[in-house]
């Protein structure tokens, strides 16, 4: 049985999925493909195999995804959006669209850490990758959460980078 080609990957018979789970959850959380989210939310469970663990994916798959959008618009700060303090004027206040999309989202990874905690936690406990991307969970999504902070500090945001830092560091279920 041939595997199916997936933008360079495919899904051999060992079982690895992991790039169709990382596209199904992308389909799944994109406005632009509403119109194939639903079978993509069935594929997804199928790969899955429990609707615990689909939830895990789903969830862990829009953190990914917004927390890229996130470290976007952080990064695009001057430094970082890290200054060096002292009489050091404070960043330059965002674009108005960047405020929009930080806002947005920001707030689409609070109501999913608000609705499922335990993933979320997980989340930000579980591994990270080589590159310590935030994306990719573990510890550097937290270590990035708490920068986000200091960057946003005049923002209407920071109210939702800390209550997303108070539920990545409860305890996972």
């Amino acid at each position: 049985q041939r595997g199916v080609p997936l933008g360079g990957g495919a899904l051999d018979a060992a079982g690895d999925s992991s790039a169709w789970t990382s596209l199904l959850c992308r389909i799944i959380h994109s406005p632009a493909l509403a119109f194939a989210r639903k079978q993509a939310k069935k594929l997804l469970l199928v790969l899955c195999g429990s609707k615990a663990r689909y939830a895990e994916v789903r969830d862990c798959g829009l953190a990914a995804l917004e927390l890229g959008r996130v470290r976007r618009i952080v990064e695009a700060l001057p430094d970082g959006g890290l200054s060096a303090g002292g009489d050091e004027p404070p960043p330059p206040p965002l674009r108005y669209e960047a405020q929009l999309e930080l806002s947005a989202s920001l707030e689409r990874l609070h109501e999913a850490a608000a609705a499922q905690p335990a993933n979320w936690a997980r989340f930000c406990a579980g591994g990270a990758s080589a590159d310590d991307a935030p994306e990719s969970g573990g510890p550097a999504t937290l270590a990035f959460l708490l920068r986000a902070a200091f960057a946003l500090q005049a923002d209407a945001s920071l109210h939702d980078v800390m209550k997303l830092l108070v539920l990545g560091l409860s305890e996972p279920a």
